[in-house]
């Protein structure tokens, strides 16, 4: 017969259709390997047939009355479903978003299906026996089933945890005050599958550890950070750092706090300001004893008698620092100060400045007689203070920290300005020209200011308490004002009336009398050495002429009347004049 048509491979269990070309009165004779099966088509030309497990060859033997002719086979090989592929190979923790590759042995005629966890995206390989795949945050399996023409296969499977990068590492733990050049040890909890990568300031030296999550290291003098930084296949977490500052000794204390002239036997307090990590070793001078403090930056302290110095030695984990010291000098209360400074007799009303010797650490009280008020220097050694009317004693008492000491005294009596002079004597009407005196009673501590009527000039007394002036032509008051620390007094004055203004008075001839003197109104003028023609004028006291003659001498010895009788009471002047020479006389009328 024809070739036969139908599959070569069946799969076992499978019907399946075979056949060779008819020929009209032929009959045909099929046999098939062990286990097959026909189950439809008898001598025909075309079979059905279960495919069983034998392989061997399908055989079509053909016949007719003549009878069996050559027969036609066809080798067959019963097909199976594919076998559980191999192990899956790739990373069972992969990086999440990372490309991974997996793939199992390739089998020809097989294809293969993937599936994957949640999230997770096939990027390449199709339904290969090799894929590329994005690693997404499923957990779960990696799933392959074989598949061909007979069907799927068992699959095989590979379980897939995705990784990140590591979490950021515990707190530090060490030293972050560690000594310079000290060694010391710093650690973070392990997690496994990390390794950690430490850096350190500038000057650290890492001895031991390397990429442990615990290291030693010799610190340097750089201060700054202890970084450390977690890694895995992934990549890098987030680091975590230590703030670190090398320590050395510690430095010198500050000043130390407290008197240094404490009383002796009382309990101070001493101190220096504190730093963390610090301990005070303290010592004292000879009779001290600390009673309160320990090593602490504060101390109590019972005061001896012994002069010396309080040290406060700094120390902590790297050693002792500078000590800091205080000069102490133990006091007593204070001695009786200097005399007091200032006016004995000051001036009520003012403000006056009293003293004493300042002694450094002395505080001073003031006291005052009645009335007397402290305006300025509170309790230093010079104060102000308003004068009052009370006399009595000033008192300056001592004080220190110790108690008082011996109080100081000045006694002082207030002073007023000097009470109004006595009454001014003198001539109350002079006449113009003419030097006179004027006084009052002298008062000790006193001094005068004098004042004149206009054109008065004082030729002697100064500020004295009589004076000596000459006349001018005003008339008015004579002032006589007393002064003394205290200020002025009230003024005494004197009413001037001045008499012969316009006439200056010349008597340069002892020959020339004019009696009576004063008169009622006749008087004799005796003239004894004039000759020739004489002017004879009778002039008020204002200088007016109220009458004149002229007449010649008869002898050089000889007396002529005059008359005034007509005028006023008063003061006249009888002027002469003879050969070029004026004499000039007072003459009263009353």
């Amino acid at each position: 017969p024809s070739a036969i048509t139908g599959s070569a491979t069946p799969c076992q269990t499978t019907s399946q259709n075979y056949n060779v070309t008819n020929v009209a009165g032929v009959t045909y004779t099929w046999t098939f390997p062990s286990g097959w099966t026909q189950t439809g088509g008898g001598t025909t030309n075309a079979i059905t047939v279960t495919v069983g497990s034998g392989t061997g060859n399908i055989t079509c033997t053909p016949s007719n009355t003549c009878g069996n002719g050559t027969a036609q086979t066809l080798a067959v090989t019963p097909s199976t479903t594919p076998t559980q592929p191999s192990t899956i190979t790739g990373s069972s923790t992969p990086c999440q978003t990372s490309s991974q590759n997996y793939n199992v042995t390739n089998v020809a005629g097989v294809t293969y299906t993937w599936t994957f966890p949640s999230g997770w995206t096939q990027t390449g390989g199709g339904t290969t026996n090799t894929i590329t795949v994005t690693v997404g945050s499923g957990t779960g399996n990696i799933t392959c089933t074989p598949s061909n023409t007979c069907g799927n296969g068992t699959a095989r499977t590979l379980a897939v945890t995705p990784s990140t990068t590591p979490a950021q590492p515990s707190t530090i733990t060490g030293s972050s005050t560690p000594c310079q050049t000290s060694s010391q040890n710093y650690s973070v909890t392990n997690v496994a599958g990390v390794t950690y990568t430490w850096t350190f300031p500038t000057g650290w030296t890492q001895t031991a550890g390397g990429t442990t999550n615990a290291i030693t290291v010799t610190v340097g003098s750089g201060t700054g950070n202890i970084t450390c930084t977690p890694s895995n296949t992934c990549g890098n977490g987030t680091a975590r750092t230590l703030a670190v500052t090398p320590s050395l000794v510690p430095a010198q204390p500050s000043t130390i706090t407290g008197s240094a002239t404490p009383c002796q036997g009382t309990s101070q307090n001493y101190s220096v300001t504190n730093v963390a990590g610090v301990s005070y070793t303290w010592t004292f001078p000879t009779g001290w004893t600390q009673t309160a403090g320990g090593t602490t930056n504060a101390i109590t302290v019972t005061v001896g008698s012994g002069t010396g110095n309080i040290t406060c030695t700094p120390s902590n984990t790297c050693g002792n620092g500078t000590a800091r010291t205080l000069a102490v000098i133990p006091s007593l209360a204070p001695a009786q100060p200097s005399t007091i400074t200032g006016l004995a007799t000051p001036c009520q009303g003012t403000s006056q400045n009293y003293s004493v010797t300042n002694v450094a650490g002395v505080t001073y009280t003031w006291g005052f007689p009645t009335g007397w008020t402290q305006s300025a220097g509170g309790t230093t050694n010079a104060i102000t203070v308003t004068v009052g009317a009370g006399t009595g004693n000033i008192t300056c008492t001592p004080s220190n920290t110790c108690g008082n000491g011996t109080a100081q005294t000045l006694a002082v009596t207030p002073s007023n300005v000097p009470a109004q002079p006595s009454v001014i004597t003198g001539n109350a009407t002079p006449y113009f020209g003419t030097s006179e005196n004027y006084s009052v009673t002298n008062v000790a501590g006193n001094t005068y200011t004098w004042t004149f009527p206009t054109g008065w000039v004082q030729t002697a007394g100064g500020t004295t308490n009589a004076i000596t002036v000459t006349i001018g032509s005003g008339s008015g008051n004579i002032t006589c004002t007393p002064s003394n620390t205290c200020g002025n007094g009230t003024a005494q004055t004197l009413a001037i009336t001045v008499f012969g203004v316009g006439i200056k008075e010349f008597n340069e001839n002892a020959g020339l009398f004019i009696q009576p003197n004063p008169t009622d109104g006749l008087s004799l003028i005796n003239f004894k050495g004039f000759t020739g023609d004489i002017k004879i004028s009778i002039k008020n006291s204002l200088g007016g002429l109220i009458s004149s003659e002229n007449f010649i001498a008869k002898s050089d010895n000889f007396i002529k009347k005059i008359d005034i009788s007509k005028y006023p009471d008063g003061m006249y002047y009888i002027q002469i004049e003879n050969k070029g020479k004026t004499i000039v006389q007072k003459l009263i009328k009353q």
